[in-house]
């Protein structure tokens, strides 16, 4: 009789690599992941890279102060 434990284990057990449990410089297998993350948070040396540029106000009209208006100004709606 068949039996799909047996074989799901026979199948499982082909594809499985071997682990290697060293400690390398980012990598610590005997911390857990809460403790890995909680150092990933602790360490300031990961910041959000930004590459956008900031918008340039084109530079401001300067008028002379004897070509200011004098009096009452009045605008007219345009018809157009």
């Amino acid at each position: 009789m068949f039996d799909i434990i047996k074989h799901c284990e026979k199948e499982r057990s082909k594809c499985k690599t071997d682990y290697s449990r060293l400690k390398t410089a980012s990598i610590d297998p005997s911390i857990t992941r809460k403790m890995r993350y909680s150092q990933l948070t602790r360490v300031s040396k990961y910041v959000t890279v930004r590459n956008f540029k900031e918008a340039v106000a084109p530079a401001k009209e300067i008028i002379p102060t004897h070509q200011y208006p004098k009096g009452q100004i009045y605008v007219f709606p345009s018809f157009s």
